[in-house]
């Protein structure tokens, strides 16, 4: 029987570098951080598939996100732990304090992996949605937590691209906080599966694609 840490071992294994070469030809200086907002999980296990979980299958668009860890010279940078949280298709977390909602018991809500030798990591999930009240409305968004031993640790998130979504990220107070030109870096266009044919082998299903890429600092 294959154990969970073979499974991830096997999934980061299927991230050749060519997955990741345009990291190359365009590396940040480093990756905006965010806060982690009020949702930060107080466990999170190891685990790539945030669907695989339950009985049945969550609600929501299949996503899968993957990437690239990197420092500020574009190296890879192996064996950083990154961590990923976010909320359902209804825009509930699991967390305490959120209370009386309803959760789907078919997803994970959060997962954590280790980046490969070419510092890629891979996450199977779903399409988050928007959340908040009138006055406070937040667009999709998943939030990361990357750390690597003498590495400033990053927190931030992944926002999608998207007309849609245009009107909310304007209203956004926590992408207005961010520099204006680090901004960009942190949308990212949903794409097919066959605009990466060498990850075909991860695509179990029909699903979008978010390749976004983390630099971080040494300390």
């Amino acid at each position: 029987m294959v154990s969970r840490r073979e499974l991830l071992a096997s999934s980061l294994g299927a991230l050749s570098l060519t997955a990741f070469q345009s990291a190359f030809a365009d590396c940040e200086s480093y990756t905006a951080a965010t806060g982690p907002g009020p949702f930060y999980p107080e466990e999170i296990p190891d685990t790539f598939d945030l669907t695989g979980g339950g009985s049945g299958k969550p609600v929501g668009e299949t996503l899968f996100v993957f990437g690239r860890v990197q420092d500020e010279a574009c190296r890879p940078i192996a064996g950083a732990t990154v961590e990923i949280w976010q909320c359902d298709h209804k825009g509930h977390y699991k967390h305490e304090r959120q209370r009386g909602v309803s959760l789907d018991p078919n997803f994970a809500y959060f997962g954590r992996v280790i980046t490969n030798e070419n510092g890629g990591y891979f996450f199977k999930t779903i399409m988050p949605a928007p959340y908040g009240n009138y006055g406070f409305r937040r667009p999709p968004h998943i939030h990361f937590m990357v750390r690597k031993k003498n590495y400033r640790s990053l927190t931030t998130e992944m926002q999608f691209a998207g007309s849609k979504f245009d009107k909310l990220r304007e209203d956004d107070g926590v992408l207005a906080s961010i520099p204006e030109a680090k901004r960009p870096a942190l949308i990212i266009e949903r794409k097919r599966p066959s605009d990466f044919p060498e990850l075909a082998a991860r695509f179990d299903e029909d699903g979008r694609c978010c390749d976004f890429k983390l630099t971080l600092r040494q300390t």
